[in-house]
């Protein structure tokens, strides 16, 4: 860097002048890089006392999506639309996942109702599905022997107890179409019985 002399200054007095403005800058320029390594070193205690990094945040964000299992359908074969208390039933369920992956479980359990009476399960594991697959699944249930004579709608729910983290269990239950009777009116628990008939007037 050139730096003019000073006009009446001798040769002398004209180097100290310089050597005085040389050291000057230097003293500012070292002054500056110690604030900067100052501010880089608070940064970086900063982040050792969140121990959080921009990648850090990407990476510890839960993961908002799922599966969602959706109940298409649900049918009980014909034959066993009269059945009887102790019996079993075999409803076949369609289901399709619309999440995003699968389940971290490989099991699904699968609930069944006679209305609010829960049934007895016998075989009621679905495996977990791919995203975007739709499957059916014959299950097995047990009629309570205690359970009442009448007409029943019967209702089937996938993971009733949230073990697959669904993002939307409102569409995990399903219902079956028309009505379940328990007991046929031509057997003879309904000679002389006007209760037994609730259900069916």
């Amino acid at each position: 860097m050139h730096i003019p002399p000073r006009k009446g200054d001798s040769p002398m007095k004209t180097s100290i002048y310089r050597i005085s403005i040389l050291m000057l800058m230097a003293f500012l320029c070292l002054g500056v890089s110690s604030v900067s390594a100052g501010n880089q070193d608070q940064n970086a205690v900063h982040q050792n006392e969140t121990g959080i990094s921009p990648i850090n945040i990407s990476e510890m964000t839960p993961e908002s999506n799922g599966p969602d299992y959706l109940v298409e359908s649900i049918d009980l074969p014909v034959s066993e639309g009269i059945t009887s208390p102790g019996a079993e039933i075999h409803p076949v369920i369609r289901v399709k996942n619309t999440g995003n992956r699968e389940p971290e479980t490989g099991q699904i359990p699968v609930s069944g109702y006679l209305n609010d009476t829960p049934l007895i399960p016998v075989s009621s594991l679905i495996p977990s599905n791919w995203e975007g697959k739709a499957r059916e699944y014959t299950l097995s249930y047990k009629l309570p022997d205690s359970l009442n004579y009448g007409a029943y709608h019967l209702y089937l729910v996938i993971d009733p107890e949230g073990n697959t983290r669904d993002t939307n269990t409102s569409n995990n239950t399903g219902k079956a179409g028309g009505m379940l009777s328990v007991a046929s009116p031509d057997t003879d628990e309904f000679f002389g019985c006007e209760a037994c008939w609730k259900g069916y007037r």
